[in-house]
């Protein structure tokens, strides 16, 4: 008898420049085009970086308490996927499942967004 663990990926983080067609800050921030400051951030926890590319990461407006700016990931870029997937190996998920919300996609908005 052998166990699965399978996880929902839905890879909905995103930062301008990251080649994502949104190409805006998504899920980082309250409101997709407001700057990347503190007073901003839609976030309950900061997560550890401290494993990604510096390739695959962009600065932001958060000053953290060392004086230095967060760094934020976006779920697009490929090294990123992998990082993920890697953690998910290393602590025994056997799959994962590609999630998408699919409502409001008359929206060409949210159609680009839903869709990277």
């Amino acid at each position: 008898n052998q166990s699965s663990i399978i996880n929902a990926s839905s890879g909905w983080f995103a930062w301008p420049g990251d080649r994502s067609p949104a190409n805006r800050w998504i899920h980082w921030f309250h409101n997709p085009g407001t700057s990347p400051t503190a007073e901003n951030l839609h976030i309950d926890l900061y997560p550890e970086i401290h494993e990604y590319d510096n390739f695959d990461l962009i600065e932001s407006k958060v000053l953290m308490k060392d004086g230095s700016y967060a760094k934020f990931f976006s779920s697009v870029r490929p090294n990123v996927v992998l990082k993920h997937f890697e953690w998910m190996s290393d602590y025994g998920m056997t799959g994962a499942f590609h999630i998408r919300f699919m409502s409001n996609m008359e929206d060409p908005d949210v159609r680009e967004r839903r869709t990277m």
